[in-house]
């Protein structure tokens, strides 16, 4: 007991290391499929990641050093279906306990423990049917069971845990007795149709936080394209940050790689507020907001010029988002290049809702 606990408090100081790092693919896959990032949805894919880190912890952990392994006869793997009875007859033998005291029952039943809450996941938020369920949990646990056989792929000379099919049949029973529960307290749950309707209903609205994600992207892309073509023609890369913003607008008529990405595109406010915009909309949009970069002091650009396009990235991507918040929450006013330009940047989700309502 003392070690699946030290293995949960593992996983549970290296989550929020892992959650970090999956945040930010996470919340770019989220806002280009549903336009946003909906709480509870969120929730519950961390806590499968959290599930996740502490059944595969549970696999390898504690870690023996490589020596002492190399040094020992290794495990040898079991092959032979419900072998773990006779473990149960021979551990009441060996210590004369009785049955809800035999730790070798126990290691069966929390094995198929360990997996309930898999099956659970899959029935409720990825929607498997019973079927895909069984493979999807017995490939997982035949997964961790080639883990422990094969020492961690190579990590280990020899294992130093045992394959086990027994390991294999209780941990598949366990996510299909999961789904089973889940199956019968599902009712009481939003469902997973309910949880992306609502996420759609929230992208349908612009977030500050969805469109400066959009404005870093664009500014990744951009600033590589212009890093690499300044090669060609010195002091140019401005010039080419300028007509990437405008070129791709100009060639997709609506949105920047950055804008399609999160879904978002540029309308017109000029009545009837459609969604065509002019040549001379985008253009005058991009080179209002590119204009801002001539008034900044010449020591800007040799610190610029000294950090790389990088720098651009933080400091106009920090100067947009203070500037985006000021307009948006202090005075909920629209920007001197949108006003200009006649445009802003909206949802596309309304538009993809309505495209598949016509596919149907």
């Amino acid at each position: 007991m003392h070690t699946y606990l030290t293995v949960i408090h593992t996983a549970l100081i290296l989550f929020p290391l892992i959650a970090f790092l999956f945040t930010f693919p996470y919340m770019i896959y989220n806002y280009h499929k549903y336009g946003s990032v909906f709480s509870l949805k969120v929730l519950i894919v961390y806590s499968f990641i959290l599930y996740m880190m502490t059944v595969y912890f549970l696999v390898i952990l504690p870690l023996p050093s490589r020596d002492a392994v190399a040094a020992s006869a290794g495990i040898k793997p079991q092959f032979i279906p419900f072998h773990f009875i006779h473990d149960i007859i021979e551990y009441a033998k060996k210590y004369h306990v009785p049955l809800w005291k035999n730790q070798a029952l126990f290691q069966v039943l929390f094995n198929i423990l360990m997996f309930v809450p898999f099956g659970m996941y899959l029935r409720y938020y990825f929607r498997c049917t019973w079927k895909k369920a069984l493979l999807v949990s017995f490939f997982f646990t035949l997964f961790l069971e080639t883990t422990q056989l094969t020492g961690i792929y190579g990590i280990y000379p020899k294992p130093f845990r045992m394959f086990d099919v027994d390991d294999l049949m209780a941990n598949t029973s366990g996510g299909m007795i999961g789904y089973w529960i889940m199956t019968k307290i599902e009712g009481i749950l939003p469902s997973r149709k309910t949880l992306d309707e609502q996420s759609y209903q929230l992208g349908k609205k612009v977030s500050l936080i969805r469109r400066t994600l959009a404005v870093f992207l664009d500014l990744s892309i951009a600033g590589t394209f212009a890093a690499t073509l300044q090669q060609l023609i010195p002091h140019s890369f401005l010039l080419w940050m300028i007509l990437y913003f405008i070129g791709s607008v100009l060639i997709t008529k609506k949105y920047t790689p950055g804008m399609a990405i999160m879904s978002l595109r540029l309308y017109s406010t000029i009545p009837p507020h459609t969604t065509k915009i002019e040549l001379w909309q985008i253009v005058i949009r991009y080179l209002s907001i590119f204009s801002f970069f001539y008034l900044l002091p010449s020591q800007m650009f040799d610190l610029l010029k000294f950090f790389g396009f990088g720098m651009i990235l933080v400091i106009f991507g920090y100067i947009f988002f203070l500037v985006i918040l000021f307009v948006k929450v202090l005075r909920n006013q629209r920007l001197f290049f949108s006003k200009w330009s006649r445009t802003i940047v909206g949802s596309n989700i309304a538009l993809l809702e309505e495209h598949k309502k016509e596919i149907e």
